[in-house]
């Protein structure tokens, strides 16, 4: 997946060039981690609101 040269530079800018594929790497993966996260708890909410166990 293509990212934009924009962004490349905003990267490599605050981390440097060396190290820019590593920082995008764990970004995304730190997202991913997130949503897993939020997905987690979003069914537990819901599992708590209906008064059931999970």
């Amino acid at each position: 997946m293509p990212i934009p040269a924009e962004t490349i530079r905003a990267v490599e800018r605050l981390v440097g060039a060396v190290r820019a594929a590593t920082f995008i790497a764990l970004t995304a993966e730190r997202q991913v981690r997130a949503r897993a996260l939020d997905d987690l708890t979003a069914s537990r909410r819901s599992d708590h609101d209906l008064g059931e166990s999970p």
